[in-house]
């Protein structure tokens, strides 16, 4: 909902308002996660009177175009990058982990270098992430499209991170897939332009149908 229609449910409230009340709420939930994440730290290494077991950091991301009006610059498509992470931490036997939340964050251009510091800072960040932490196992999963930023970006956090931290990144490659099957079937002229193979990839067996009816021939 925007900000001016909560407003319009609300008796003399107005969009700055709104606006105003929800940035201070979403700097309360940040500041609380950055507190939560360093006293649980504090409390298993206190418990287990030691290095923790392991420290896992899981992060997925993507970017986007959307309209936006940004103010002084105007309305017009801008990169959104919004991302996700889990943290667990393991001492003892004892497994916990929370959900980090993250605000999306509007970039210049989609570049590796302008990704790095949004995905680097701020609770469940890959820099300096789970570096910090002190665990006998320390591992970075990162789950993300094939696009060609993202792999620059993976291949400078594999860089950064030392020989004691695995990386183990998954990429999403049914956009790219999508891209060439699409260019595919217009040159050729044997089927329709496939718009929509993106929601049929994400079906286990979507593709079997075609597969079967391509035997025929």
């Amino acid at each position: 909902m925007s900000s001016r229609s909560a407003a319009g449910q609300m008796e003399g409230a107005s969009a700055s308002g709104v606006m105003s009340a929800r940035l201070f709420v979403a700097e309360c939930i940040e500041q609380g996660q950055k507190d939560y994440a360093s006293k649980l730290q504090r409390q298993l290494h206190h418990d287990g009177d030691g290095p923790l077991d392991f420290a896992v950091l899981n992060m997925m991301f993507d970017e986007t175009e959307l309209e936006l009006d940004m103010g002084s610059e105007g309305e017009a498509a801008w990169s959104v990058l919004a991302s996700h992470s889990q943290i667990t931490f393991c001492s003892q036997g004892q497994v916990v982990d929370f959900d980090a939340v993250r605000a999306p964050c509007v970039l210049p251009t989609k570049k590796a270098a302008t990704m790095w510091p949004v995905l680097g800072a701020g609770v469940g960040g890959l820099w300096p992430g789970v570096t910090s932490v002190d665990a006998e196992m320390r591992a970075v999963l990162i789950t993300c499209d094939a696009g060609p930023a993202n792999i620059k970006l993976l291949k400078h956090l594999c860089a950064c991170l030392p020989d004691s931290v695995g990386l183990i990144p998954t990429l999403c490659a049914q956009h790219r897939n999508g891209n060439v099957i699409e260019r595919a079937t217009k040159l050729l002229g044997i089927l329709p332009g496939c718009f929509a193979v993106s929601k049929t990839m994400i079906q286990g067996r979507g593709c079997e149908p075609l597969a079967s009816v391509s035997r025929k021939f």
